[in-house]
């Protein structure tokens, strides 16, 4: 089972928490896959192709669009400095 964007972005936290290079890394990630996404068929995704007798096949484990999110969560919550309740509980005193 392949991991949801939440919790690629909540490893993506734990990952860059406290180290700025990591930080960089992840908002230089993020500019990247932006641009990407900005020119003709960047958000294209070849999983299968077939020329001249040769196979190629590639397992994706996230979409372009789910690891943008993914970045993006990541550099909301390195910003805020932690990551919010994920929880729909309402508690009430």
């Amino acid at each position: 089972m392949a991991a949801t964007t939440i919790e690629v972005a909540k490893n993506l936290f734990h990952y860059a928490r406290g180290n700025p290079q990591r930080v960089l890394a992840i908002r230089n990630a993020f500019d990247a896959a932006m641009t990407g996404a900005l020119t003709k068929g960047g958000m294209d995704l070849i999983t299968n192709a077939n020329k001249n007798g040769v196979s190629m096949s590639k397992l994706a484990g996230m979409h372009e669009g789910e690891r943008q999110t993914a970045l993006r969560y990541a550099i909301m919550w390195l910003d805020a400095g932690f990551i919010p309740s994920q929880s729909r509980a309402v508690g009430r005193f």
